[in-house]
């Protein structure tokens, strides 16, 4: 465990290089597990410029779901290391396809997911079922600058921990906070102020809080009428979309001012006018957030020089600057 910019996934780098005398002479594989397919993407990138073996990214994304035992086989014996979403690797094990003996290292990054029902624990089940049977195992390398995921009372860290370890088969290194600090390549932290809005006494700003607070108080007070074809709770969730669109105008004025706003506006116009409602309650939504995208439309265009952008971003582009 170490903080974010000390150099995990470096690290993980020299052991696969230390151990992939069992990927060229033995044939062995070695498995980087990430939790998204962005993660995956970014380091099959990574492993592909550092390791000198054939590396390949493999997530949902790709399809793999449908492939059969034959199109794995042809995708396994042509690579040597594979970086894949926990879940492809549980669903390839879990077919035959890969076994846990043709594994040399299996690298977790983000390691501290390894709890319950979560795919990396499920790979550890899979770890121990091999183990059991006394079948050659994979080394573990776990990654992480987090050790405990969630909320977790003091007294209950010493339990979190020992349980990851238990989890993983592995036994947890940290680098302590003062080391940190010594070989990260963060950068130092400047906090800045600035002096935000009174809405009240920008009269604009305020009028357009007010016409947003309105619209949201519209489309909660919409009564919810179901048919055949969509539940009570199918509806609601449907009509809370609609207000978490008009709350997210909201974060974008008091952030961003009203010239943010004018621009996600203007956005909203051309979608909006796209949708076809379905429900009766989709369709009252979707005219009172219409409605308020053309009084807030109107009312900017009435008075042009209101629009601004905020104090935030006016502190920002100094800084920039």
């Amino acid at each position: 465990a170490a903080n974010t910019g000390i150099g995990k996934t470096f690290i993980s780098v020299l052991v696969i290089i230390e151990k992939s005398y069992a990927i060229r002479s033995g044939g062995m594989k070695t498995v980087f597990i990430v939790p998204t397919n962005f993660l995956a993407y970014q380091q099959e990138k990574y492993l592909s410029k550092h390791v000198g073996c054939r590396v390949v990214k493999y997530c949902g994304a790709d399809g793999v779901d449908d492939w059969d035992e034959e199109k794995w086989t042809e995708k396994i014996v042509s690579h040597d290391i594979f970086v894949m979403t926990a879940q492809v690797l549980v669903d390839v094990v879990a077919k035959g396809c890969m076994k846990m003996s043709m594994i040399n290292l299996i690298v977790l990054d983000e390691c501290h997911s390894a709890k319950k029902n979560d795919p990396y624990a499920k790979i550890m089940n899979l770890y121990k079922e091999a183990k059991n049977d006394n079948k050659s195992l994979p080394h573990i390398l776990g990654l992480t600058a987090t050790l405990i995921s969630g909320n977790c009372k003091l007294h209950n860290v010493s339990k979190e921990i020992n349980d990851l370890e238990v989890m993983l088969d592995a036994k947890i290194v940290s680098l302590p906070i003062h080391q940190s600090s010594l070989f990260g390549t963060m950068a130092m932290k400047i906090i800045e102020s600035f002096v935000n809005i009174n809405s009240d006494l920008h009269s604009e700003q305020g009028n357009l809080a007010n016409i947003l607070r309105l619209g949201v108080e519209q489309i909660e007070s919409i009564q919810i009428e179901t048919n055949l074809h969509c539940t009570f709770d199918d509806l609601k969730r449907l009509k809370n979309k609609y207000i978490r669109i008009i709350k997210n105008f909201q974060h974008i004025l008091e952030q961003l001012g009203t010239s943010g706003l004018f621009k996600i506006i203007e956005l909203h116009k051309e979608k909006l006018s796209e949708i076809d409602p379905v429900t009766n309650t989709e369709k009252c939504c979707l005219n009172s957030l219409r409605d308020l995208v053309r009084k807030i439309d109107c009312e900017m265009n009435e008075n042009p020089t209101s629009i601004e952008i905020s104090p935030k971003v006016n502190k920002l582009i100094d800084i920039l600057n």
